[in-house]
């Protein structure tokens, strides 16, 4: 990942008076990031009045790149370094799962631009899951997400990172509307609950051989490859087995999904016009 996605939209120099900043959580695995790229080509293609540009809001990703020599500025560094170059319109667009802790911290660090650029105009689009619509919309995305040559008596369970906040609730919200279309969708969390072994437990007693693992996070990063698809004992897959049952574990993220990008990119678009409607009221 770098915070230097193009630099412009064009091939001259002058840079555009709008952009918009990508915010995902982030990860330190190189190979995980096709679905930020993807979700930038998309940004692009659809605001190219602006320039694209993506950084990682979890200061302990950016530390582990920085190590290895990438650029990964702090989101604050970014919109700054934006400002001081003339942007006059700009929109953080959060790419987390849920409007916890670091959706917060760009909340913080808009407001902390705007005291510092009074002139500025910047708005944050929402995360995947902040409201009701949001979830109908996941839950119907989730469906086409579960693999196509999934079985009858196979389950599907979505699993998400968890939070310690409020916003948390939202999943239990989106795991209940996928198990109302279907009582083999079901869902977890890596931090919280239902665990592993409560869902794989659950399916034993319901009959189910074969489950497949598929993240409801970003991207297919160190959680998707440790925490739920690797032979770590403590795995996702690892605690399957254990009770009996076949794990079909996927190595990808919501962000490679194009329903999942179109909601992103729809919140991305509320975003923006709600720079048109301050300039208006203005």
């Amino acid at each position: 990942m770098t915070a230097a996605l193009p630099a412009s939209t064009d091939s001259g120099t002058i840079m555009p008076h709008t952009a918009i900043l990508l915010a995902p959580h982030g990860t330190a695995v190189a190979d995980a990031r096709l679905g930020f790229e993807r979700l930038a080509r998309d940004a692009r293609a659809a605001h190219p009045e602006a320039r694209v540009l993506l950084t990682p809001t979890s200061r302990k990703v950016r530390v582990k790149m920085l190590a290895r020599g990438e650029d990964a500025p702090s989101p604050v560094d970014v919109l700054r370094g934006l400002a001081k170059d003339g942007v006059q319109r700009l929109v953080i667009q959060s790419l987390h799962t849920l409007a916890a802790s670091e959706y917060e911290s760009i909340l913080a660090a808009r407001d902390e631009l705007l005291r510092e650029f009074p002139g500025l105009r910047a708005a944050v689009g929402r995360p995947l899951l902040a409201t009701a619509d949001d979830v109908r919309a996941a839950a119907e995305a989730s469906l086409s997400y579960a693999p196509a040559d999934r079985t009858p008596d196979e389950a599907v369970v979505f699993v998400a990172h968890g939070a310690s906040h409020a916003a948390d609730g939202l999943l239990d919200e989106l795991f209940a509307e996928l198990a109302r279309r279907d009582p083999l969708l079901l869902g977890g969390r890596l931090e919280g609950s239902p665990s592993a072994g409560n869902i794989a437990r659950t399916l034993r007693q319901k009959g189910v051989r074969r489950a497949h693992l598929l993240p409801f996070m970003c991207v297919g990063g160190y959680h998707v490859q440790v925490d739920v698809a690797s032979d770590s004992p403590q795995s996702w897959s690892s605690i399957f087995r254990r009770e009996g049952l076949t794990p079909l574990p996927r190595i990808t993220g919501t962000s490679e999904h194009p329903p999942f990008r179109t909601l992103w990119l729809d919140h991305l678009k509320e975003a923006m016009a709600s720079l048109d409607t301050r300039q208006s009221a203005d």
